[in-house]
């Protein structure tokens, strides 16, 4: 008998309705993402990796599943914004650079 049986690994509470974490998947960002893709990314870096052969719970319960689900697109969402923020920065920088240039090129002659 497995000692975390009908446990959710995400709340550690048991529960009738659990879905195994290396089996399913679940739509997010309007694609399916298997449940264990969704937990390792949204995972602290210093925890230990998801292992199937590991000795804790493989199961999460539909109300975990929902929440990881806001995070994981939560985190995703973040990430886009910060990637586009990074992009208008440096192109804010080169706009900036080129200015200076034009303007010394002016004193100059």
């Amino acid at each position: 008998m497995d000692i975390f049986e009908n446990l959710c690994r995400t709340c550690g509470n048991e529960c009738l309705d659990l879905l195994n974490i290396y089996e399913v998947s679940a739509k997010a960002l309007d694609k399916m993402v298997p449940v264990a893709e969704m937990l390792s990314s949204c995972l602290p870096a210093n925890f230990p990796a998801l292992e199937p052969s590991d000795a804790y719970p493989k199961l999460i319960c539909r109300i975990c599943l929902k929440k990881l689900t806001l995070v994981y697109e939560f985190n995703h969402q973040w990430m886009a914004a910060h990637t586009e923020f990074n992009v208008a920065l440096k192109f804010e920088e080169r706009r900036r650079r080129s200015l200076a240039s034009k303007s010394q090129d002016f004193k100059v002659t």
